[in-house]
Order: structure tokens, then C-alpha cells, then sequence
């Protein structure tokens, strides 16, 4: 450019021939934006920000008029803000903003604004229309999701107002009927309703011709919300002067199976069938057991207790029969549903399950009419000084029973029991999977009794398919309890360091014909784990008895005191035919009538000089090895008044070591194969027909003539009610034998001037005739005739 381009100025020289002088270039224009994409809240006012990087002018447009950028145009570089309305919407919305300028590629950034949060508001929840055909129930629904509107009753129907903005703005409806909707600001739709966003709701009602009110609830379902109910309650129409009209009903505290209803008039003496009332506590329905009239009154007892809580209705269809009426022939119309004011004060405490139950709600309630099916159920609402009672027949379960983590106390057991000398039999489903049938554990004064508890059997290797496992139990009683046919019994443990696990009582229970066929992981032996009852409890400070209980043909051993490092009292137990599989003859497990120890593990030390184990009045029979085995429990053991007869090995093995001070006292051993006691030389022995080391004691001679049979006819037999043991005449003493009033007093009851040798006591009445006393069970064979003792 002339004159200032290049600058005037002197030259190193002369310009040269080729010089050239250059025009200035115009810069390439360009244009960019800092990102592509942008999320934004649902809130009204929700920001996003973007940078251009430009050197050039431009423009800035939006797709969506809720999306505004906070510049339209600029140059060169820039800070944009991009600011959202509110998106009323559970969904997300996008819209565009275009960046231009000249000679450039436009710049496209999408924005996401994210839906708001579902919500759904009714503006009532209770509507009173007249008796009159109407459309007087209106309300209003507030929302931003799918929502569907029923009525309960068919008397009343649902119309929807549903409102459309054909601007887009606020809250939008997705739905409208025929083709395409209306121009204008509402749509009329009468359907049953379903929608979105909000709405006007009319509610049409039917003429009610009753002369009692009626009610229907309507329910608002939204998704991603919760129901919200409209009570709606129609009006009665106007009776007829001289009808007697319903006017209310009440449960009073004093009788919680009664119901009142009041009318407004007297009634005559004319009572309706029990058919003609129907009355549901929580929904269900129950029995009336009688009907009678007083005055304006109706009574109505029900077959059960209504509870504290309850939710109760009555209803009357006026029969053809003998209507509800007045003396003067006016007849009382019928009340559908109404609420009874409950004001009874009994508290349910008595429960029940049975075979036919159902835990299903409506269905089952717990209460003997209606009770429940699982004893999971039942457990649920159990504590202390409540029962659990439960029907007889046959639970077929698909899980197991948890019975877990409650407590009664010293003076209110929580009570699981047989009803009324029922037999409830609990048995596998064939959908059963698990490996327990009922387990008990983290409780303490907890009482079952009567349960059968039958058929889980061994499906692995491992020889834990129990029919009962108790653990971490303190102060319990187990009673009655009939458990065989199981992978095993029923055990006894501690799980938690810390429980002390004592004071368990197992009072006339039988464990028997419990197998374990499959190789056990623990015993790599077929039928080598399952015994009928284990009480294994590391506590040495524990006390756990065991009193009138029978455990036979196990294949195992009958009882198993392995690890229990607590004192064991066995009080007039039979344990016979175990250590045999299911044909009763192959050789099955280990085969000791009861198994004693050890108390901790090898080396087995540590209790020699402590009482740990008790067995009196006790009968060790036909077992396979051993009727009592010591088994490594070194402690001191105390034997009283017990009887082994006919074992395969030894009757008596309790010389494991010599340091071991044992006391045996009016023990009998007898007929057993390989020996009939072997103590160690320092035990403390007398009055036993044995000494130490199966030498036999001169004082007594035994023979079959010593007793009534030697044949066990009966010791499998049935229980008396109590459950007591059965009355036999297996090794009952026998007129004239030498083990009558031989014994010496240990503590234990007798009759006469001295105990006899054995578990059972031989009376000598006036009269010179003898009986039969089964003393641990607490029945007394007297000729023909039983009584308790």
C-alpha cells in the first residue's frame, strides 16, 4: 500500500530485480464449542454452560422453547448459560442448541433435561353423595405419571375430565377418546379412567334404596407411586314410616364373642336363621353359633373370641323365614357390610395352625376356626406366656420350620403344643430341598410338646439331615416329641461361644428308626452317624436332662454324649435294637445303647475329677455293641438302679482309664454277649449283681426266674395320654428272686424297707398280691387299673 505498506525507509541497497511487495491476507474464520452434550435438572431454572471459541460472528438458536440460552449473538469467544423451565414429566426431554456463523460449520449441542420425580395428590379422601341417582362426587387429581382409577362397587362408576394443552406447557395428557382431541382445554372422557398428568374426576352413583348408608372406596394406582384412596359414602334413602331401621352394632369388652345390633324400633321376638347374617373379621368370614332378640337389640354370638384390633363387619339378608320385624309386622331391610365398633379388650395369646390352615391374610387368622398352615406363621406372633397350638394330621412343608431368636420366661413359656392329645406329623414336601425339619435355636423357655417329626432323610453325605435341631437353647422343655425315620435324630448344641445352653429338659420323647445309609463325610462309614438323640454342649458349667425317653433301632447309637463337656442327667430312658440298618439285623453303625463321652476333644483330659454324668433307672437292651459305654468320658459318673440285658458286647464298658472314680449302685447286668460290667478297679461298686472287671457278685445269683419276661413285648408300644412310658412285664422282677429289696437307698423313690436292684420297684401290698411300678413314668399298674403316681 502505498505510503505505509511497507513502511518508507531506507534499503540495504537498491531493490532488487524480482522483489515482490505482498497485499495482507484475511484470516481463516472459525467456530467451536467447549462440548456436545448437556444434562440439566428437572427444576425449573436448572443451568448449563458452554464456551465458543470463535474468530468470527455467529448466532445462537434453541429447538424447544422451554430450553433459552442466555445470548442469541456475539463474536469471537464466549460464555453461554442455557436455562430450562420445569419438565413436569417423569420423562426426559431433549432439545438442540444450534451455534452458526459465516463460512463455518454450524455447532450443534444437545441438551437433556432429566423428568421430574413421579408424584400423584387427590384433592379429598372422603366424599358423601345423597341416596339420589347422582354425579355429586367430584374431586380433582394432581400428577405427573400413568395413573388408572377403579371403583370397588359397581353401583358406582368413574368419569375422567382429563386435561390437554395444546401449547404443550404444565401438565399434559396422553390420552383422549375418538380420534384426535378436542380444540380446547378439556377432553371428556367417561370410561373406566385411566390417565396421565391431571385430571377432573365426577364420581356417578346408582339410586341407593336401601335404608342403611353404603360405601366403595376408590383407588387412585400410579406408577411409580402410591395408591391413593377416595371413601366414598352413599346416603340411605328415607324408610317407610313403621320400618325398623339398623343403627349400629357394637363388640362389648365383657363378651368378646358377642356382637350387638341396634335398631331403631322395637322387634318382635321372631329370630332369623344364623344363615341371615354374615359377619367378616378381618375379612373373613366367621361362624355364628346362635341368634336371639331383646328389645331393639340383636345378639349374635360368634363360635370364637373377637380380639383387641380386630376389624369386624356385620351384614343382614332378610330371609324369607322369620325376618328381622316389628310387633307390628314391619320388616327390617337388608344391611349390606357395616362396621361394628370393637371394643373388646381380649388379647389373642392362643394360636393355631393346621394341616387345612392357610397363612394366607383373609384366609387364615390364627384362631382355631381359622387358623394358619406353617409353623413359621405361627412363630411370628409368639411370646412369652403365649401358645402355639396345633391340629393333628399330616404338615407337608416345602421349607424349613425356623423357630428362632425369642424368649419366654421362668413363669410364661412360650408354648408350641399338640392340641389336645392330637398327633401333628411333619413331613418333607416333594418340593422340600433343605436339610432340617424343625430348628430351634437362640430361644430359652420354649415348651414343645407332641410333635412327630418324621421323613428327612439323608440325601448327601452328611449325616446333618436332622428331624430336630435345638441350638443355643437354654431352659426349654422338649416333650412328647416323636422324631424318627430321619438322616438323624434330634441334637442338641451350642453355636455361640458364650450361650450357656442348659437347663434343657427332654421329658417322655421316643428318637428311633433314624438312618444315615450314604457314606458321611465326618465317619467315612454307611450308617455311622445317625443317633437318635446327641446332646454335645462345650459349656462345662451346663446342666441338660434326659427323663422317660426311648431311643431305638438307630443306626448309630440311641444316645450320644460326644463333646459335652456339661453334666448329663438320663432318668428312666430304654435305649435298645440300635447299631442296626433298616432290616434291623445288617450291622449298621456303632451300636451302644447310650455313649457317654468324650467330654472335649483328645486328649480327652481335664473333668477327672468332676460329676459329669448321671444315668438312673435305665434300661440298655438288644443293642448291637454296648449297652453303656463310657466312650472317653473321663469325669465322674454315677449309676443308679439301671438294667443291661441282652447286648451284643458288653453290658456295662466303663474302665476307659484307672484314675476314673465311677459309683454303680442296684445295677443288674445280664445276658449281654461278651461281658457284664468291666469297671476299673478303684470305682466305687455295691449292691449290683456285678463287681469290677465282669466278675459277678456272689451276694445276688440272676436267672431267667428272676423276672416276669425277658422277652421286650411292648417297649415300642404306644404311651399312655401323659405320655408316660407303657406298662410291661419285660425284666420286671418276678416273685420270689433274690434282686427284691436288696438295693440300697441312693435317693431314689422306693416302697418297702429297701430299693430293689433294677429300674423298676417290686410292692408288696396287705393283701399279699404284687404289681408292677414303672417308677420314672409315673403309672401304676394296680391289677386292671392305672392311675398316675
Amino acid at each position: 500500500v502505498v505510503g505505509t505498506s511497507p513502511a518508507t525507509q531506507v534499503q540495504n541497497g537498491t531493490w532488487q530485480v524480482g522483489a515482490r511487495i505482498y497485499a495482507p491476507v484475511a484470516p481463516t474464520p472459525y467456530l467451536n464449542v467447549s462440548t456436545n452434550t448437556i444434562t440439566v435438572a428437572a427444576n425449573a431454572g436448572s443451568t448449563g454452560t458452554f464456551n465458543i471459541s470463535s474468530n468470527t460472528t455467529w448466532t445462537i438458536s434453541s429447538s424447544q422453547s422451554w430450553l433459552t440460552p442466555s445470548v442469541t449473538t456475539g463474536s469471537n469467544n464466549a460464555t453461554v448459560t442455557v436455562t430450562a423451565a420445569a419438565n413436569a414429566e417423569t420423562a426426559t426431554r431433549t432439545a438442540t442448541i444450534t451455534v452458526s456463523g459465516t463460512n463455518v460449520s454450524n455447532q450443534i449441542i444437545t441438551v437433556t433435561q432429566q423428568g421430574a420425580s413421579a408424584f400423584l395428590y387427590v384433592s379429598k379422601t372422603n366424599i358423601t353423595i345423597p341416596s339420589t341417582a347422582n354425579t355429586d362426587g367430584k374431586f380433582n387429581i394432581i400428577s405427573n405419571t400413568d395413573w388408572t382409577i377403579t371403583s370397588s362397587q359397581p353401583w358406582l362408576t368413574v368419569g375422567v375430565e382429563l386435561y390437554y394443552s395444546l401449547g404443550g406447557q404444565g401438565y399434559k395428557t396422553m390420552l383422549y377418546s375418538g380420534t384426535a382431541p378436542d380444540i380446547g382445554a378439556f377432553e371428556y372422557m367417561q370410561t373406566t379412567a385411566t390417565g396421565h398428568d391431571s385430571a377432573f374426576v365426577t364420581l356417578t352413583a346408582e339410586a341407593n334404596t336401601a335404608y342403611t348408608s353404603r360405601n366403595a372406596t376408590v383407588t387412585v394406582s400410579g406408577t411409580g407411586v402410591s395408591n391413593k384412596i377416595v371413601n366414598v359414602t352413599q346416603e340411605a334413602s328415607a324408610p317407610p314410616v313403621g320400618i325398623p331401621i339398623y343403627v349400629s352394632s357394637l363388640i362389648a369388652s365383657a363378651t368378646p364373642n358377642v356382637i350387638e345390633m341396634t335398631y331403631d324400633k322395637s322387634l318382635a321376638n321372631i329370630v332369623p336363621s344364623t344363615t341371615a347374617f354374615t359377619v367378616r373379621v378381618n375379612s373373613i368370614s366367621k361362624d355364628i353359633v346362635s341368634v336371639s332378640i331383646s328389645d331393639t337389640k340383636v345378639r349374635l354370638t360368634l363360635a370364637g373370641n373377637v380380639y383387641s384390633g380386630n376389624i369386624v363387619t356385620v351384614a343382614y339378608t332378610k330371609p324369607e323365614i322369620n325376618p328381622l320385624q316389628t310387633p307390628t309386622g314391619y320388616q327390617a331391610e337388608s344391611i349390606t357390610a357395616q362396621p361394628v365398633t370393637n371394643n373388646s379388650t381380649t388379647i389373642q395369646t392362643t394360636f393355631y395352625i393346621s394341616p387345612t390352615g392357610s397363612d394366607v391374610a383373609g384366609v387364615g387368622d390364627g384362631t382355631f376356626e381359622d387358623p394358619w398352615f406353617t409353623l413359621n406363621k405361627g412363630w411370628s406372633v409368639l411370646s412369652a406366656g403365649r401358645t402355639l397350638y396345633l391340629r393333628g394330621g399330616i404338615y407337608y412343608y416345602d421349607v424349613e420350620q425356623d423357630l428362632r431368636n425369642k424368649n419366654g420366661t421362668v413363669d410364661n413359656y412360650i408354648k408350641v403344643w399338640a392340641y389336645n392329645n392330637e398327633k401333628p406329623i411333619f413331613r418333607p414336601s416333594t418340593l422340600y430341598t433343605g436339610r432340617v425339619g424343625i430348628t430351634v435355636e437362640e430361644v430359652s423357655y420354649v415348651h414343645l410338646k407332641g410333635l412327630e417329626v418324621c421323613y428327612y432323610e439323608q440325601r448327601t453325605p452328611d449325616e446333618w439331615y436332622n428331624g430336630i435341631i435345638a441350638a443355643d437353647a437354654n431352659y426349654c422343655i422338649f416333650e412328647k416329641l416323636d422324631v424318627h425315620h430321619n438322616g438323624f435324630g434330634m441334637s442338641l448344641g451350642r453355636w455361640t461361644t458364650g450361650n450357656p445352653v442348659t437347663g434343657n429338659l427332654f421329658l417322655n420323647c421316643d428318637f428311633h428308626h433314624n438312618y444315615d445309609p450314604i457314606t458321611a463325610i465326618t465317619t467315612n462309614v454307611p450308617y455311622g452317624g445317625s443317633d437318635g438323640l446327641t446332646i454335645r454342649v462345650d459349656n462345662p458349667n451346663s446342666v441338660n436332662t434326659v427323663r422317660g425317653c426311648r431311643m431305638y433301632n438307630n443306626s448309630d447309637d440311641g444316645f450320644d454324649g460326644w463333646y459335652n463337656a456339661g453334666l448329663l442327667i438320663l432318668d428312666n430312658c430304654w435305649f435298645f435294637n440300635n447299631g442296626y440298618r433298616e432290616d434291623g439285623v445288617t450291622e449298621g453303625g456303632d451300636g451302644n445303647g447310650l455313649k457317654l463321652g468324650p467330654l472335649v476333644a483328645d486328649p480327652w483330659t481335664g473333668y477327672e475329677t468332676q460329676h459329669k454324668r448321671t444315668v438312673q433307672n435305665c434300661i440298655a437292651f438288644n443293642n448291637r455293641v454296648n449297652g453303656f459305654d463310657q466312650n472317653a468320658a473321663l469325669c465322674v459318673m454315677y449309676f443308679y438302679n439301671n438294667f443291661a440285658f441282652g447286648n451284643g458286647n458288653h453290658g456295662f464298658l466303663l474302665n476307659n482309664v484307672n484314675n476314673i472314680v465311677i459309683t454303680a449302685r442296684n445295677n443288674i447286668s445280664y445276658r449281654n454277649a461278651k461281658g457284664q460290667a468291666y469297671f476299673n478297679s478303684i470305682s466305687i461298686l455295691d449292691h449290683n449283681t456285678f463287681l469290677y472287671n465282669n466278675t459277678v457278685n456272689p451276694m445276688y445269683s440272676v436267672s431267667d426266674a428272676d423276672f416276669v419276661s425277658i422277652i421286650p413285648t411292648g417297649t415300642d408300644a404306644a404311651r399312655y395320654p401323659d405320655g408316660s412310658l407303657p406298662t410291661i412285664t419285660f425284666l420286671q422282677l418276678a416273685d420270689g428272686s433274690d434282686l427284691i429289696k436288696r438295693g440300697v437307698d441312693v435317693g431314689l423313690p422306693y416302697t418297702g424297707t429297701a430299693p430293689d436292684l433294677g429300674p423298676f420297684d417290686y410292692l408288696i401290698k396287705p393283701s399279699g398280691k404284687t404289681s408292677i411300678v414303672n417308677k420314672g413314668a409315673k403309672v401304676v399298674n394296680q391289677g386292671n387299673h392305672i392311675i398316675n403316681q
